[in-house]
């Protein structure tokens, strides 16, 4: 039977810390919302940006931002017991009168039970979501729900409504105004049920625009996502040395995020198509150094070459210089390598964090596990080093 504690009290009463150690004690999960948005900004995010100023005054961040922050989360892989405490809000919800709150509670049980599989209930849900959007005229809730609705779709198999259900969200959010959020994962969505239904010129259309969305909110994800999906696209048109350094690029993302396209069985199988084709047309040895160079190549650049419609990657500067994979190194991570090198460059840990589109929390992390690899303790250290490896 699942454990569920609800904790009471105050701003700064303790919840968060008891929360956690009850989490630690009984291996429930502890999912905040509070925590994700001191992350988001204090990590710099496009979203950190975007709600600093409303929870510094202390207002209710919008329902669109909290979601894509939600819906991060719960792709994780420890989050099925939540569900019971999803079912019990929404009772508590319905008890109390309170419409808008319990509409929440099932538009995000709609999104928990797709990510765990159970589409058959993830439809009831949405239907109950529908009802409540509906009736309190919320067209922002509303455009939401469709991208979760027709995520539920395109998993349980049926593309052609997932696709009617993104193409009704976008235009409940009306003429491009600057917002990126939501219509960005809108057109990620656009583009897999157009992809999974064979039509590719829209579906590149779609992909190209949710790319450069998505990197311009700096959504780690949801970049991933739109790398993926160009690749899909480049193996299925046979431009395969194209599609070999896009998988990478993508796998790149997927290092940060702690797993490949969510761990969800349909999106993995369009990956495992296509990079079967993408093997055989190149053979292992050349695709896996195509792969490689995708996924140490800069964000930036990446992006930029797949909006050119490039097939193939210029030598980067860095290729000059031995591979820094090759130098000794005891015990260093490829990540860490990487992050080496560019402290070797110049570049200060946050034009570092930019570069490779992480936190500088994660950057100085990096940077002392490498000084304690190598028994240095400064980047003058850590720069000779370098030098010395590559003589």
């Amino acid at each position: 039977m699942p454990l569920n504690i609800l904790l009471l009290g105050p701003q700064g009463a303790g919840k968060g810390t008891q929360a956690k150690r009850i989490s630690e004690e009984y291996g429930i999960p502890h999912i905040a919302t509070g925590d994700m948005l001191r992350t988001a900004i204090t990590n710099g995010t496009e979203l950190g940006r975007q709600v600093a100023p409303i929870v510094n005054a202390g207002d209710l961040v919008p329902d669109d931002l909290m979601i894509a922050l939600i819906r991060e989360r719960l792709l994780q892989d420890d989050t099925e017991a939540g569900l019971t405490n999803l079912a019990e809000g929404i009772t508590i919800a319905e008890e109390r009168g309170d419409g808008m709150i319990w509409t929440r509670g099932y538009l995000n049980l709609t999104m928990a039970l797709t990510f765990a599989g159970r589409y058959q209930e993830a439809a009831r849900a949405g239907a109950m979501a529908y009802e409540g959007a509906l009736a309190a005229g919320n067209s922002s809730m509303l455009a939401v729900l469709d991208s979760h609705v027709g995520f539920l779709h395109l998993l349980a198999g049926d593309a052609e409504e997932g696709l009617a259900r993104c193409r009704s969200g976008l235009a409940r959010l009306g003429p491009d105004r600057g917002e990126r959020w939501q219509r960005s994962y809108l057109l990620l969505l656009e583009g897999m049920c157009l992809f999974v239904l064979g039509d590719l010129g829209p579906s590149a259309k779609a992909f190209g625009t949710a790319l450069a969305m998505k990197h311009e909110i700096a959504d780690t994800m949801g970049t991933g996502y739109a790398l993926e999906g160009n690749g899909w696209l480049a193996a299925a048109e046979r431009r395969f040395t194209r599609a070999a350094w896009l998988l990478g690029a993508a796998a790149g993302r997927w290092q940060l995020t702690g797993g490949r396209l969510g761990r969800n069985a349909t999106a993995e199988a369009l990956h495992a198509q296509a990079e079967q084709l993408v093997r055989d047309a190149l053979g292992e040895e050349r695709y896996r150094a195509l792969h490689e160079q995708g996924a140490a190549y800069p964000l930036e650049e990446i992006v930029r070459l797949a909006a050119a419609d490039a097939d193939a990657l210029p030598p980067h500067p860095a290729d000059a210089q031995p591979a820094l994979a090759s130098l000794p190194s005891p015990g260093l991570t490829s990540r860490e390598l990487e992050i080496a090198g560019l402290v070797g460059e110049g570049l200060s840990n946050r034009q570092i964090a930019e570069r490779l589109v992480i936190s500088k929390r994660t950057v100085d992390a990096h940077i002392e596990h490498i000084y304690g690899k190598l028994g240095v303790s400064s980047r003058v250290a850590l720069t000779s080093w370098l030098r010395s490896s590559r003589a």
